[in-house]
């Protein structure tokens, strides 16, 4: 590389940083959303149907980025919480974003925060394929208590057996010479886990985490 071609490398980089790998992770968009309720302002919940991946779980709208279909994260928000409510875009604004997530298990989520334009939840007409219930926490609620905090160990490993008792060799670590410490599981570490249990249904994990954040940048208001 000589000077030229330097300079015109470090012109091709980025004004402003990203998330390095985002293409490789699995891309999803979340909806933290309001609804004024009595007087009040609530955080709408929904509790997934039991036949889709994660059934049972506590969770905000939202869903897969699709690239045929969405130009943006704030798309995939008003999207997916249309087709899960049963609402009209009209009725979904969006007021801003809080920080990408990176989750321990490889997904970047992108979240948007925003209200829903209904004056009671029978406005609502959940999806029963993807949600089966649907309800509201007032967020004092949430402002008032802190989530009990618990934690998870995670590690690297090199390879698993499958359900044969088969070794999968994901990384020949030996084979390719590297140090010792990397034959065998790595970066052993706790992830915390938050959790709501005093709501109508636990609120834990991602959700959770995402409350904690908006309560955080809530206080003073």
């Amino acid at each position: 590389m000589d000077d030229k071609q330097y300079k015109y490398f470090t012109s091709s980089l980025p004004a402003h940083s990203g998330i390095m790998g985002r293409n490789e992770m699995f891309h999803s968009v979340v909806l933290v959303p309001f609804v004024y309720l009595d007087g009040e302002y609530h955080l709408l919940f929904e509790k997934r149907a039991p036949n889709i991946a994660q059934g049972g779980e506590i969770c905000f709208p939202g869903g897969a980025f699709e690239e045929e279909i969405d130009t943006a994260a704030e798309d995939t928000a008003v999207r997916e919480t249309c087709e899960e409510l049963g609402l009209t875009p009209g009725q979904v604004q969006l007021d801003g974003r809080l920080d990408s997530l990176v989750a321990s298990m490889g997904a970047l989520i992108d979240i948007c925060v925003g209200r829903l334009e209904i004056g009671r939840i029978s406005e609502i007409t959940p999806q029963p394929t993807e949600v089966d219930e649907v309800f509201t926490v007032p967020f004092s609620y949430f402002r008032e208590t802190a989530p009990e905090t618990y934690h998870v160990h995670l590690e690297v490993k090199p390879s698993y057996y499958n359900q044969e008792g088969e070794e999968v060799v994901l990384l020949p670590a030996q084979e390719l010479g590297l140090p010792p410490r990397y034959h065998r599981p790595w970066g052993s570490r706790h992830s915390k886990v938050y959790v709501y249990k005093e709501t109508p249904h636990v609120i834990w994990g991602i959700t959770a985490r995402l409350i904690r954040e908006v309560v955080m940048r809530a206080e003073g208001c």
